[in-house]
């Protein structure tokens, strides 16, 4: 099973995503930063690691938010979300993979956002079925209670 984490940070009441726009997909899409947990690395670790690869920061993992499970083409996903609180850095395009000239011209932007908690309540941002989870708490995520998704057909 993959495992992957997604790392969730509020700055002055806006939410951080990644916005793709890859040329295979009709569609642009958000996604909260984060990546895979390398052999042998603890989740929060994998939190600090991505999220300086993909929006040049270093951050704190705060508090597991939930975990979503999933299957694709590709097998079994298991997707750890982390509050995250942003320790040093400025929000910017990062160094990892993602950024190089060979991705970006197979696989589209990366281009990191701050999007308004209303974007995300009114539906116009859409990071999957987390949202969902997440709108009823994003002025409090301390007290959000724990959550599990389960959408593999097992």
């Amino acid at each position: 099973m993959d495992v992957r984490v997604r790392c969730v940070t509020i700055q002055n009441e806006k939410l951080l995503l990644i916005h793709r726009v890859r040329p295979d997909l009709s569609d642009d899409f958000y996604f909260f930063p984060g990546g895979g947990v390398e052999e042998g690395e603890l989740p929060e670790a994998a939190c600090v690691r991505e999220m300086y690869e993909e929006v040049s920061v270093t951050v704190e993992p705060v508090k597991l938010l939930g975990i979503q499970f999933h299957t694709d083409r590709l097998g079994d996903h298991c997707q750890m979300y982390y509050l995250v609180d942003i320790k040093e850095g400025e929000i910017g395009k990062g160094t990892g993979d993602e950024y190089t000239e060979a991705l970006l011209s197979t696989h589209g932007t990366h281009d990191p956002e701050l999007l308004s908690f209303e974007e995300f309540r009114d539906g116009s941002i859409k990071p999957g079925k987390i949202s969902e989870q997440l709108v009823p708490h994003l002025d409090n995520l301390m007290q959000m209670p724990f959550f599990m998704l389960d959408e593999r057909n097992i």
